[in-house]
């Protein structure tokens, strides 16, 4: 303006001031021609956010205690302006410029930052996050299985597996861990699109329980998950399976046929007693306890499985021996032994589900005899086969029993699921 004023719209009139002339903070009142919704007392002669203005009361004791609050204000900042340099003001400025692309203020920067390191100063080391939640983990009641998937993923993210890995994570501030570096380090290791995705998955789990106490945000949920290709369940042929059992140590044959003719899962046979199979009653009891997904059922024991659980040389304790490594040593012998040089992923299971349904035709009775649902059925683990195929499996019998008794499949006569 040429004469040095500003003028300033006001709750809908326009006020001019001269920029010139000093401001001195008045308080008056004010008559109106009509009130309306006007307030008769008037504080003019300050400034809001930098700018001179007049404010409205609904009486002087109220635009009393606005200036007075505004004259305490004024000196607050006078009194911090002082105590910036030069160089503070150049680094304001930078700082104004680069932050007006996203609309904050300087302020709203600092006590982002601010945040941040109180955040990194409390917070733990991933080691210590991991016993924490381990810890907590159990506390809460979390399964055996699952506590042990938690420990061995967990614990090669804090340290190298072997000398070939050389990103541990296990001394770093949980705080300073990004996204871009879960995301380079789950693309360097040796695993399956799916064992990827389920290393993930732990981890996720992990930095989830430290938000916010000892981060702002989780940053696996951001991170890439790998593309996983669905194929058709492996499962092995009758006649394969055949010689297998048979040429198989005595050690490993309850486990390998509560596995391929009533589809216990591998995690839940290595946990059943014998007290859980029930030979009068023909099934086999999968307690909450015992169960992947803590869900009990029961599983009907067939003529064959009958079969081949009597031939067991001790039916006290555990039915699978107590030694991972033997139990491993065995089976691989038997494999070889039966000349099968591939063994399809949770095989044994896969062939139960397909030729159980197979036999059947009846997915709901299948899937819960499973332990899952109808869609997991359908999704994962049903394959298309005969129905002669599904009858050849559950004929499997120990080779010097072959031909006798009854038909080999009475399931109608076996307890329900």
């Amino acid at each position: 303006m040429s004469d040095g004023g500003i003028y300033l719209h006001m709750s809908g009139t326009c006020e001019y001031y001269d920029a010139m002339k000093p401001l001195i903070p008045t308080i008056r009142k004010v008559t109106w021609k009509t009130l309306g919704d006007r307030r008769p007392w008037m504080l003019q002669g300050v400034k809001v956010d930098g700018l001179p203005c007049r404010l409205f009361f609904e009486t002087r004791r109220a635009a009393e205690i606005k200036l007075s609050e505004l004259i305490a204000h004024g000196k607050k900042v006078k009194g911090l302006a002082k105590k910036v340099t030069v160089e503070q003001c150049v680094d304001a400025g930078q700082a104004i410029e680069l932050l007006a692309p996203y609309g904050k203020s300087l302020v709203d920067a600092a006590k982002f930052m601010a945040d941040y390191l109180a955040r990194s100063t409390a917070s733990c080391t991933v080691t210590e996050l991991v016993e924490k939640l381990l810890k907590d983990q159990r506390a809460d009641g979390a399964s055996d299985v699952y506590i042990r998937d938690l420990t061995s993923r967990l614990s090669r993210f804090c340290s190298a597996l072997d000398q070939t890995e050389t990103t541990t994570f296990g001394e770093r501030k949980v705080s300073t861990i990004t996204t871009d570096e879960i995301n380079d380090y789950l693309r360097a290791l040796e695993l399956s699109p799916l064992g990827r995705n389920n290393y993930r998955r732990c981890l996720h789990v992990c930095f989830a329980s430290a938000v916010p106490k000892y981060c702002l945000e989780n940053p696996i949920t951001t991170t890439k998950q790998a593309k996983v290709v669905e194929k058709a369940p492996g499962i092995l042929k009758p006649e394969a399976f055949d010689r297998l059992i048979n040429v198989a140590d005595e050690r490993i044959r309850p486990m390998l046929a509560l596995s391929a003719f009533a589809g216990v899962r591998p995690a839940e046979v290595r946990r059943l007693t014998w007290a859980d199979v029930d030979l009068e009653q023909r099934h086999v009891e999968i307690t909450a306890e015992k169960a992947k997904t803590a869900g009990a059922r029961f599983i009907p024991i067939c003529d064959n499985l009958l079969a081949w659980l009597l031939r067991s040389p001790s039916r006290v304790g555990l039915v699978v021996i107590d030694n991972l490594g033997l139990e491993r040593k065995l089976t691989l012998e038997a494999r070889s032994a039966a000349g099968i040089t591939e063994w399809p992923a949770d095989g044994l299971r896969h062939s139960w589900v397909t030729y159980r349904y197979a036999l059947t035709n009846d997915a709901a009775r299948t899937a819960a005899e499973a332990g899952h649902t109808q869609a997991v059925l359908f999704k994962y683990y049903r394959r298309p086969v005969p129905k002669v195929e599904g009858e050849k499996w559950f004929a499997i019998l120990p080779h010097d029993q072959e031909g006798q008794g009854s038909p080999p499949i009475p399931f109608d006569q076996a307890a329900q699921a």
